[in-house]
């Protein structure tokens, strides 16, 4: 078991992802959650964690949004 409540969201082919922030969640994690990205390498079969400069996450109206560049294969993760 992990020691921090997380939630993981997969993603598939897409250059951006919304995620509504309810309200279960922001109890959980606060009014502004951590937010990770990683991406999938298909050269070398592995995830790899995103950086701001390449990632950009942005918080409006209840919602996590995350411009990915352009489409792309990985997983989201809120702490």
């Amino acid at each position: 078991m992990s020691c921090c409540p997380q939630i993981q969201l997969p993603f598939s082919n897409v250059s951006s992802s919304t995620i509504t922030y309810t309200a279960t969640m922001q109890q959980q994690f606060g009014n502004t959650p951590r937010v990770f990205v990683y991406y999938y390498d298909p050269v070398n079969g592995e995830f790899y964690l995103s950086n701001a400069f390449f990632t950009r996450v942005g918080y409006a109206g209840g919602t996590i949004n995350i411009d990915h560049g352009g489409p792309q294969r990985g997983y989201i993760v809120i702490r």
